[in-house]
């Protein structure tokens, strides 16, 4: 003789974090409650998620039912990504002397902030010989795009030409 089961309740879901173009990993089972008291973890067939709703920061709610069931069951989904990268400041430096790069840049995310190391493609010097602006070009790690750092070149000042004539003057002897 087979017992028919209704059910009268099914435990909360926890809520699901997942990365910037990453499928969920949704819960496999929940917690049932029948009709008669009973308790059973039983499984979930969720319905199949459209990969546009991973594909961009944000919460969505994915459904599913208990397995042979007519009973719903969601859980919400937070998809955690890149927001938005810090403007780097600008760097200054004196004509003929190779300014000084940031190494790292703030990088927002949805879940928190963190420090993203850059790589800056090599200057030529000739970049930095006279007074001007300039851009310097860079990756930084985990960030798809390049990176820009304005650097400004201004002229010596006359306390820079006397260290530099002391040093001649320094050699010469």
């Amino acid at each position: 003789i087979h017992k028919i089961q209704t059910i009268v309740e099914t435990a909360p879901i926890s809520s699901v974090e997942t990365q910037l173009g990453t499928a969920p990993v949704l819960p496999q089972t929940v917690l049932t409650t029948f009709a008669d008291g009973t308790q059973a973890e039983m499984a979930i067939n969720w319905r199949t998620i459209r990969p546009q709703l991973y594909k961009q920061n944000g919460t969505f709610t994915a459904t599913g039912s208990v397995a042979g069931f007519p009973w719903e069951v969601e859980t919400t989904v937070t998809v955690n990504g890149f927001e938005s990268l810090e403007e780097l400041p600008v760097a200054e430096t004196t004509a003929g002397t190779a300014p000084a790069l940031a190494e790292t840049v703030l990088a927002h995310y949805t879940d928190g902030d963190k420090e993203l190391p850059v790589t800056f493609y090599e200057l030529s010097s000739q970049l930095y010989q006279q007074p001007g602006t300039i851009i310097a070009i860079g990756t930084a790690e985990g960030y798809a795009h390049e990176v820009v750092q304005v650097v400004k070149v201004s002229e010596p000042t006359e306390e820079a030409d006397k260290t530099l004539l002391q040093k001649t003057y320094d050699y010469a002897l």
